[in-house]
């Protein structure tokens, strides 16, 4: 959690970047702190989100907001289609905000949450073909990087998930 906080305030005095070369291993057991403190490491984790996005995109996020910025699961409240209207509104009002404040690199910032929004359709189409048309009519999927073996693995395993049922058992 400290790193993450450190590379947030990095950014804001230098540019950094992800690089897809693994660097290091990191052993996973079952005493990781991530694991015996996952309680604390998560409320860490969204305080720093909100300071990302009240200091560098100028959003004051609402309690909503944050529940939406958080989940890529459909939370228990919300019905799918609400829940995907709402991740998409708050997506491409990120995208507005930044095109704004001009703090994070395009087109690399709408790439990643066009494949943020892609993942959300997927994880929560459930065998749902009007979700995949709901993916496809966004204007955020314009923003995908088709270049990216990932993006691709990830349109076929959602497409997948969308028109092949799962064999009944």
């Amino acid at each position: 959690m400290i790193q993450h906080d450190l590379w947030t305030r990095i950014i804001k005095y230098s540019q950094i970047t992800n690089i897809k070369k693994i660097l290091i291993q990191y052993r996973i057991h079952g005493s990781n702190i991530s694991k015996t403190h996952s309680k604390i490491q998560k409320q860490n984790s969204t305080k720093i989100k909100i300071n990302q996005l009240r200091n560098y995109l100028n959003i004051n996020p609402t309690d909503e907001e944050i529940l939406i910025h958080e989940n890529i699961h459909k939370p228990n409240q919300y019905e799918i289609n609400d829940f995907l209207k709402k991740e998409e509104n708050w997506l491409t009002n990120l995208i507005e905000q930044n095109q704004k404040t001009k703090f994070y690199n395009e087109p690399e910032f709408s790439q990643v949450l066009s494949q943020r929004w892609l993942q959300i359709c997927s994880i929560n189409s459930n065998h749902n073909w009007k979700i995949w048309n709901k993916f496809w009519k966004s204007s955020l999927k314009r923003k995908l990087d088709l270049r990216e073996w990932e993006t691709w693995k990830l349109l076929i395993r959602f497409f997948f998930k969308c028109f092949i049922k799962k064999p009944q058992k």
